[in-house]
């Protein structure tokens, strides 16, 4: 008897015991009290088989949650078995998730209820609207030995997330079908999963526009992308709301796929948001993954008042303070924008688009003919002629129609450049196409802003106008 206690102090000198039920067995062997030790044995391994539940959510968007769990799943096993779902006419086929990983790439990702080796009993894949915010959810019944199995497939499944996020970064559209949503989970509305912005190619050199309009651009989005890391040492807010107001065709939409080609090159994750109304799902979104940049175009478009108040309080929220996120919401109406949401959203910058100016008008010209004019054109000629353009209020799709016509009047005179004469006479005709149409254009900034306390550049003019 001696032997023996001698042998389990031994033992447990070479063991670090931290659980205290287990340090509880080993001095029942110590004292020589084995019944009670086997009894306690026996009743831990009774234990050890109950079934318990474990859930755990994530600080990710469902459809990203699956991917990183199936790529541990996969490193750790190799498979998992999917399982049928019980109901009451029968059970139904497992379910498989159709994610977008990358632009133009799909996989195929369990979800729903799977079996996963070496555990007994079953995970569901599935997601949780927590008080507005989708997150990835997965809740394990399984027998209580195998919770630290759960629990570290879990923490593996933060790490690939933090290190391998399918949409940190990227710039992706969200949509929302409630008809149709793609995914459901039991009890609660459908949602979507975003899509990827495939490469563009385009850079801020492509964005032609009144210089000064321009100018307001480059400082207030292209450069705080562009230099994040010293504008926070200068104390610039991390979380800014600019809206770009104009007249439909004035370069705001292209402005949005140039912003996200400079977040894709900063890794800052860019959000173009189809219905405005579901600004604030996508303010949500962005806190899984700033930094970031939401677009949202026709703000206007917002009737009712419940929407307005709901995007008002989520903007200018305590859960949103702190969020390095650069909102960048456009209208065509900028007259019909409630003034109670431009007071709640604290808009930091308005900025005016208007169609091109002469020199701007000119500078589209030498683009779009780029490779098809003839050497003796020169950007003073485009400018002179951008200038009859523009006291038209002419937009840039319409000056590009004045190149394409031009080019048909060179192909009439048997020429394969387009002179500085093709351009006059294919201006003169759509000018007149643009007289007759007489479209009015609303006004831009109307004078209820003057009340918002909020920045206006006039680019008409060399000089700034604060408007408090």
């Amino acid at each position: 008897m001696d032997n023996n206690k001698s042998l389990s102090l031994n033992v447990t000198q070479d063991l670090i015991v931290t659980d205290p039920a287990l340090k509880n067995m080993i001095q029942y062997v110590n004292i020589g009290k084995y019944n009670d030790a086997i009894k306690w044995i026996q009743n831990k391994s009774k234990e050890e088989e109950q079934v318990v539940s474990r859930s755990e959510k994530f600080d990710a968007y469902p459809a990203d949650g699956a991917v990183a769990f199936h790529e541990v799943l996969r490193r750790v096993y190799g498979w998992i078995e999917q399982l049928p779902i019980p109901g009451f006419w029968g059970d139904k086929p497992p379910q498989m998730l159709v994610v977008e990983v990358a632009p133009g790439v799909h996989r195929e990702i369990p979800w729903g209820r799977i079996a996963v080796p070496n555990i007994d009993g079953e995970m569901h894949l599935g997601a949780v609207n927590e008080h507005g915010v989708w997150k990835f959810q997965i809740t394990g019944t399984v027998k209580k030995k195998h919770v630290h199995l759960v629990n570290g497939l879990c923490e593996q499944t933060r790490q690939h997330l933090r290190e391998h996020s399918i949409y940190r970064g990227q710039p992706v559209k969200l949509e929302w079908v409630e008809e149709d949503a793609t995914m459901f989970t039991p009890g609660s509305e459908g949602f979507d999963t975003p899509r990827f912005m495939p490469p563009t190619g385009l850079w801020k050199g492509d964005l032609v526009l009144p210089r000064f309009t321009y100018e307001e651009i480059n400082a207030t989005i292209f450069s705080l992308i562009e230099n994040s890391n010293r504008a926070r040492v200068m104390g610039v807010p991390t979380k800014r709301l600019v809206l770009a107001a104009g007249p439909y065709g004035t370069g705001k939409t292209l402005t949005a796929t140039i912003t996200a080609e400079l977040c894709r090159k900063h890794k800052r994750t860019f959000i173009y948001l189809r219905d405005v109304e579901h600004l604030a799902d996508a303010i949500y979104f962005a806190q899984h993954y700033a930094p970031a940049c939401v677009f949202a175009e026709d703000i206007d478009r917002v009737k009712d008042v419940d929407a307005i108040d709901k995007i008002s309080n989520t903007i200018d929220g305590v859960d949103t303070k702190q969020m390095d996120v650069l909102f960048i919401l456009t209208t065509n109406h900028v007259d019909q924008i409630p003034k109670k949401f431009l007071r709640s959203g604290r808009s930091d910058m308005i900025i005016e688009f208007t169609p091109p100016d002469a020199e701007a008008a000119g500078r589209l010209i030498m683009k779009y003919s780029e490779g098809t004019r003839d050497d003796t054109v020169t950007i003073e000629d485009a400018v002179e002629i951008g200038a009859d353009l523009a006291s038209v209020a002419m937009i840039p799709a319409s000056i590009r129609e004045v190149v394409e016509r031009s080019k048909l009047f060179a192909l009439a005179y048997d020429r394969h450049f387009i002179s500085k004469v093709d351009l006059e006479r294919a201006a003169h005709g759509v000018k007149k196409q643009c007289e007759m149409l007489n479209e009015k254009r609303p006004a831009t900034l109307p004078a209820h802003l003057e009340e918002v306390g909020t920045i206006v550049r006039n680019v008409n003019s060399k000089n700034a106008v604060a408007r408090n």
